[in-house]
């Protein structure tokens, strides 16, 4: 296990960066703890790739210092850093038996090939694979691939783990049982895990801590249920479950909470000492009904998707995304709706920055 501190990096590929937008980190500065499961998260083109190829001393920072385990390593190569890393396509030598893949990192290492073996035997049996060892990779499901690449890695009992959005080739419901079973090895073995994903559920499940990433940044550092509950910004917001963000009215506050009002509702919230918030509703928590209080809508799409319905909703204050059980008499196109909110899934938050 090992912590890992970036303090101030920032990175360009080009030899001589200009402006701002030539550099793809921007003064990041993280602190990940010993033994703890960290998901690098955001849209394409954040900056979560580079730094976990700046973690594995695949790429070097060009400002600031990395340090793992509390040695300095910004300048180490990735043979001298102690990191394995688990890639998208697995990268398994298709000639290769099972057993000799998993074993190769310890071989070139000059481990005695029968001592490799016996590791690599171990390895497939920590990751339900006992038995396959004879195997090629091209007899294997794209799931039991996934299984002998983090085999291989776990196998050089590495400091630090790195996941390059291992699941990404899988179909869904092998995706979802892939991140259980690396969670739960995660937290059988106790090794320090980085996760690179642009996939929201997957960060939430798989992680204890999230470091939202855009344009270069850290957006926000929390555990899931933070960054779901408490997200800083409309970008956040928006990116972590959904959410229909809404200019509010602001009316009285106290110590901790703030009324405010959009239309003909009113709601008392927590104001998290914003000066100018917006409001970020889960599409979860908006209801609609076909009479009675709310602001007034109209349906433009709605959805089946078996054990729920989703909705576009127009009103005179935005156009809102919602999601619902499905019901008897779903709402359907140009029904006319009242808005209504369930605070417990609205937020205050900041704007989103600018860039």
């Amino acid at each position: 296990m090992a912590s890992i501190t970036f303090d101030n990096i920032r990175h360009s590929y080009l030899p001589e960066p200009s402006s701002e937008a030539d550099w793809a980190l921007k003064k990041v500065s993280l602190e990940l703890a010993n033994g703890g499961a960290y998901a690098l998260l955001g849209p394409s083109g954040c900056g979560k790739t580079t730094t976990l190829r700046m973690i594995a001393g695949l790429e070097l920072a060009s400002e600031g210092i990395i340090r793992i385990d509390g040695a300095d390593v910004t300048n180490l190569p990735a043979t001298a850093r102690d990191v394995s890393m688990v890639f998208q396509s697995y990268a398994l030598f298709p000639h290769m038996s099972v057993l000799d893949n998993v074993a190769y990192g310890l071989v070139m290492s000059k481990k005695p090939k029968a001592e490799a073996h016996r590791a690599a035997e171990a390895g497939l049996e920590r990751v339900g694979l006992a038995g396959f060892g004879a195997r090629l990779p091209a007899e294997l499901s794209g799931g039991q691939q996934q299984r002998v690449a983090v085999a291989r890695a776990l196998v050089l009992e590495p400091k630090v783990l790195l996941f390059d959005e291992p699941l990404s080739n899988l179909d869904a419901r092998l995706r979802r049982q892939m991140r259980e079973d690396i969670r739960a090895l995660q937290q059988d073995v106790g090794f320090t895990a980085v996760y690179v994903t642009h996939d929201q559920d997957e960060a939430l499940a798989i992680s204890d801590r999230i470091i939202l990433m855009n344009r270069a940044r850290v957006a926000q550092d929390a555990t899931p249920r933070e960054l779901y509950e408490r997200p800083a910004d409309a970008f956040a917001a928006e990116f972590i479950g959904e959410a229909n963000i809404v200019p509010v009215t602001i009316g009285a506050r106290d110590e901790t909470h703030v009324e405010v009002r959009v239309g003909a509702l009113e709601l008392r919230l927590p104001h998290r000492d914003l000066a100018a918030p917006v409001l970020a509703v889960r599409p979860h928590a908006i209801t609609l009904h076909r009479s009675g209080e709310g602001n007034e809508g109209r349906v433009v799409t709605s959805t089946y998707l078996g054990d729920h319905a989703e909705y576009v909703v127009t009103s005179e204050h935005g156009t809102w995304f919602v999601t619902a059980p499905v019901t008897a008499q779903p709402y359907a196109k140009d029904d006319a709706v009242k808005i209504r909110f369930d605070p417990a899934g609205a937020v205050l938050v900041a704007p989103s920055r600018p860039a």
